[in-house]
């Protein structure tokens, strides 16, 4: 027994050394850790043999060496950059240097697919589910014997490692493609490992990937749900004045106003697409009514039409984006339904009922946007419809926006030989072989992104239709193409408003004769409105549309005015021509 009692204080010492040192700050050749190692497995061996009975360890201590002997059997393998992780496939190895684990390593090297890594947006948002179901999953009792369902020390660090990955802090432990399992089980358990393994590492606590950040969750509900908090957060932003996805102190309100600009400071400050409508939006309204007198040639199949003001077309954009803002608010309803509580299929299993509710309500809270729980789970795991119908109003927004962009780009043509009606900011030289030559690159860049906005609605209508039976399997990719349309939309918005409608960066120094953002040229404006054909539809109402007709055609044919054509048919004086003829009286109905 003394033997018994010498060994179990040794390993009891190593095991305590092991704990303090994590065996880091120890130096080991690979060869000495090998020779412990085997040690271990005699001792282990030997107190199983029960013709050594002076060797049997109770369990506390037999566990004690076990625990011992993995890390020293990790230290052999982090010698040489790895570690050694365990699923229900067996062993693989993992960088030691990342808090992903064996899940996460397989997908790396089974759909190394691409470049395509999935969206922070989608892991962040991933994040906040774990957080909010640790939260929920503390407060539920087991009915057997009125124990919490996870210990407050286990749910204590899951909630503080999951803050960890809500900040942006860990966005390195995030590596895999888009290109994996259509359920995004991967990318659901590449967040359980990592937050698995920072909260081990935090507070010392053992926590299981699935059995306890994974608690009453499937990848079935846990992906659509931060499939949807991901697209929510990118158009509206989060509401809350304090920081994004933080705990929250107290309710500001359920709107979609876009005070805060940066609502996720782990995305690189991106703003809200909402926030970007409605700042072009307002700029362009502002040109509207800075340009409500400015007289110019209307224009319809590309062919001269009757006048307007240059502030009345500016409006029709406004009133585009207006809509557009609409439609976009719209869609947004069915996205804060949440398929967390559906589990595998929709039915709830391995959860409790009010577990899907409740952890909707805590990220409604935590993000303060009227997020709840979906009202069938079957829907919202086997198809993706709201996410399809937001791609629809995106898809509107892009044709809008490839409206205003080519509207502008072609009055600006020129600046000589063109339209050349308005002028735009000079931004960066247009061509490497002809100098001096400027292009309008903003709407050139604008209207690319409508073209692949289009085509990302495209993919997601597709992908959007092929759910089965309970489950749609290509949520990866529609999530990753409505997120890539949100923010390139809110990008262009951006850099469209700020260097070509306005331009930021301008300065009156150096007698700058650039514009200052879309400029009328009033003087090419006139020039085209009274030399317009189409003014001869004032005349209709006197003269006939057959007569006026005849008036067009000959000024055409022969080159000369509209008021020379008239006089030359007879049909009209001058003095009679001037006061029927005048374009400020042609752009409202007659009071």
């Amino acid at each position: 027994m003394k033997v018994v009692r010498l060994f179990n204080q040794y390993i009891t010492i190593i095991y305590q050394l092991s704990n303090s040192f994590n065996m880091t700050n120890i130096t080991f050749t690979k060869e000495d850790l090998g020779v412990l190692n085997k040690t271990f497995e005699i001792l282990l061996s030997k107190s199983d043999d029960n013709e050594q009975p002076e060797l049997l360890l109770d369990d506390k201590y037999r566990d004690n060496l076990q625990n011992l002997q993995n890390k020293l059997h990790a230290q052999i393998n982090s010698s040489d950059g790895y570690r050694i992780e365990f699923d229900s496939m067996g062993e693989i190895k993992v960088p030691v240097n990342r808090y992903w684990a064996a899940q996460t390593q397989r997908s790396l090297h089974h759909f190394s697919i691409g470049n395509d890594r999935m969206p922070l947006e989608v892991i962040h948002a991933l994040a906040l589910v774990k957080k909010c179901a640790a939260i929920v999953n503390l407060s539920q009792k087991k009915n057997s014997d009125n124990r919490e369902l996870i210990s407050r020390d286990k749910a204590d660090a899951i909630i503080k490692a999951a803050d960890e990955v809500l900040s942006g802090a860990l966005d390195e432990h995030f590596p895999l493609y888009v290109w994996q399992t259509g359920s995004g089980t991967q990318t659901n358990m590449n967040v359980n490992e990592v937050i698995a393994n920072r909260a081990k590492q935090m507070s010392g606590t053992s926590i299981h990937p699935n059995d306890d950040v994974n608690m009453s969750q499937s990848s079935n509900d846990v992906f659509p749900t931060a499939m949807h908090i991901a697209a929510v957060l990118c158009i509206v932003g989060n509401n809350s004045n304090s920081d994004p996805l933080t705990p929250s102190h107290g309710s500001s309100g359920i709107s979609h106003s876009n005070d805060n600009n940066d609502f996720n400071k782990n995305t690189e400050n991106k703003t809200p697409l909402l926030h970007s409508i409605s700042k072009l939006r307002n700029a362009l309204n502002e040109k509207s009514n800075e340009f409500k007198d400015v007289m110019k040639v209307g224009r319809t199949h590309l062919q001269d039409a009757v006048p307007l003001t240059f502030g009345q077309e500016i409006s029709g954009w406004v009133t585009q984006l207006d809509l557009c803002y609409k439609y976009i608010e719209q869609s947004l309803n069915e996205l804060y339904d949440l398929a967390i509580g559906g589990t595998a299929v929709g039915t709830g299993l391995d959860t409790f009922a009010t577990f899907g509710e409740e952890t909707a309500y805590q990220i409604s809270k935590e993000t303060h946007l009227p997020f709840r729980s979906s009202t069938n789970k079957f829907a919202s795991l086997a198809s993706h419809d709201p996410i399809v119908h937001m791609s629809g109003s995106l898809k509107t927004l892009a044709c809008a926006l490839m409206k205003i962009a080519n509207d502008i780009r072609w009055l600006a043509s020129g600046p000589r030989c063109g339209i050349g009606e308005i002028r735009i900011p000079q931004k960066e030289p247009g061509s490497s072989i002809m100098p001096g030559k400027v292009n309008p690159t903003q709407c050139e860049a604008m209207t690319m992104v409508c073209c692949q906005v289009i085509g990302n609605d495209m993919t997601i209508g597709m992908a959007g239709s092929q759910g089965n039976f309970e489950l749609n399997v290509f949520k990866p990719v529609i999530i990753f193409n409505l997120l890539h349309s949100i923010q390139i939309l809110s990008d262009a918005c951006n850099t469209f408003c700020n260097f070509c409608i306005n331009d930021i960066e301008h300065s009156e120094k150096d007698n700058n004769k650039n514009p200052k953002g879309i400029e009328p040229n009033v003087d090419r404006m006139n020039e085209l409105v009274t030399n317009s054909l189409m003014l001869v539809t004032a005349l209709k109402a006197k003269i006939g549309y057959d007569k006026a007709a005849k008036i067009s055609k000959k000024a055409y044919e022969d080159r000369i005015t509209l008021r020379q054509a008239t006089i030359d048919l007879g049909y009209l004086s001058g003095e009679e021509y001037d006061a029927n003829v005048n374009p400020k009286d042609m752009i409202s109905p007659k009071k």
